[in-house]
């Protein structure tokens, strides 16, 4: 399987699904760790007798230039002050979010769907940056570590899906049709531009 650039991110919290991005602002990348358990040696006798496969521990770092404030907070578990400040919480029990991001499968009409549908989520850095050409834009990144999706039965999946198409995906998650994460005017972080 031949994969290109990637295409889209969705994530989704409690209050929705959500598309992240219009035109140059968006998802930049999604990079995966530990999809499948570790393999492990059975030694005996300065002999390997069996090999096993450890528990999974799937992870995904999630980079941004684009994202409203009230969804990273919401993603986050950040606490919104009365003034309208976020304040991220040490304490605070994490919401379960999830994502789905889509890459085009080299000459074809499909599309690889990835997908973590439970998870918690932190902010780990904030590049700032002082050229905002497209090569040069703010990033935000997002740590998601997996938890065990009942509905999927596993901590993540990936399933070919027709170009453009990821309605398949969303129904097997039980995920409303997505939003631009941008509606409604909310701040955008990540860039110098407010929706």
């Amino acid at each position: 399987m031949s994969l290109e650039g990637f295409k889209k991110l969705l994530i989704h919290t409690p209050s929705g699904t959500y598309e992240i991005g219009r035109g140059d602002n968006g998802a930049v990348s999604v990079d995966w760790k530990d999809i499948d358990g570790a393999l492990n040696d059975v030694w005996g006798s300065d002999i390997k007798q069996a090999t096993y496969k450890g528990s999974a521990k799937t992870t995904a770092t999630v980079t941004v230039n684009g994202m409203s404030l009230d969804l990273l907070g919401e993603v986050a578990g950040w606490k919104k002050s009365s003034d309208g400040v976020y304040v991220p919480q040490n304490d605070a029990k994490l919401p379960v979010s999830g994502f789905i991001a889509v890459t085009h499968i080299f000459n074809t009409d499909k599309d690889l769907a990835s997908f973590m549908p439970s998870a918690n989520a932190t902010m780990t850095k904030l590049s700032l940056k002082t050229n905002t050409d497209k090569k040069n834009l703010a990033t935000v990144a997002i740590d998601f570590s997996a938890i065990q999706d009942e509905k999927l039965g596993g901590l993540s999946g990936f399933k070919v899906v027709p170009t453009g198409d990821v309605s398949s995906v969303l129904t097997l998650l039980g995920w409303d049709e997505p939003k631009q994460d941008d509606e409604g005017g909310n701040e955008s972080v990540g860039t110098s531009t407010t929706h």
